[in-house]
């Protein structure tokens, strides 16, 4: 019984790293590209642009007040902002899309130290990156280093710590799909 109670603890916890949703939320200083569609195109042309989102935690927009975006996921705020232009009458079909740009924020980043070749401490994160993927980004592993026993943690939005020590020494294999997220540590062995 004991058994069974620990491998559905595992499978549980498998489960929860692997089912977490790839998009992230908004933050303060986050800096993100804004594309608008089914407007006029001089007014497109006028609101397709890159913002910063603001140390209160909102932007403006031409024709709305001022938005809360800290907190919210691109897709939500893309949303609201097409709600908020049918409801004030101001467009009548306007499509959002929002896309963060990850490219020069040092605070999403991945972890990964060690026996790496390239241990500069973090690799920047982009959507959809596996553990095997960032060793690699960090120049792979020394002669030394053993992908078989990687340890990895995360910390969850409650705070709980997850580690696990991951097989990586198979592409293929589930640990190294496993999908990361930004703050996530990988520490390769000796």
């Amino acid at each position: 019984m004991r058994y069974l109670i620990l491998l559905l603890a595992l499978y549980t916890g498998t489960f929860q790293l692997s089912a977490q949703t790839r998009e992230l939320a908004l933050k303060v200083n986050d800096t993100f590209t804004f594309k608008i569609g089914g407007v006029p195109a001089d007014e497109a042309a006028m609101m397709n642009q890159t913002y910063t989102i603001r140390e209160n935690g909102t932007i403006k927009l031409s024709y709305l007040p001022e938005l809360q975006a800290a907190g919210m996921k691109p897709s939500e705020l893309a949303r609201k902002i097409e709600q908020l232009y049918i409801s004030g009458e101001i467009y009548t079909n306007p499509s959002v899309n929002i896309s963060i740009d990850t490219g020069a924020d040092n605070s999403r980043v991945i972890y990964v130290t060690g026996e790496v070749k390239s241990p500069t401490g973090a690799v920047q994160y982009r959507s959809g990156i596996t553990a095997f993927q960032a060793i690699g980004m960090a120049g792979g592993v020394t002669p030394f280093g053993k992908l078989g026993k990687v340890s990895f943690v995360r910390k969850t939005d409650s705070g709980q710590l997850i580690n696990r020590t991951l097989d990586l020494r198979s592409s293929n294999s589930e640990d190294a799909r496993l999908e990361l997220i930004p703050g996530d540590q990988l520490t390769v062995p000796n």
